[in-house]
């Protein structure tokens, strides 16, 4: 019966809740910063790293 312990459950389930929308968070935050930072340095388009070197 849920009537025992009504305060364990949504406990748990708060913080999981709060991890996974962190975690959210923090995803959609690294890819819209990668993808903002070509946008602020046109003349950088070299790919992954933004090097100014072929090699």
């Amino acid at each position: 019966m849920p009537d025992s312990r009504p305060v364990s459950p949504p406990t748990r389930w708060t913080r999981r809740r709060l991890l996974g929308l962190a975690l959210v968070l923090l995803v959609v935050a690294g890819i819209a910063w990668l993808a903002l930072r070509p946008a602020a340095k046109p003349g950088a388009a070299g790919g992954p790293g933004g090097r100014p070197g072929g090699r």
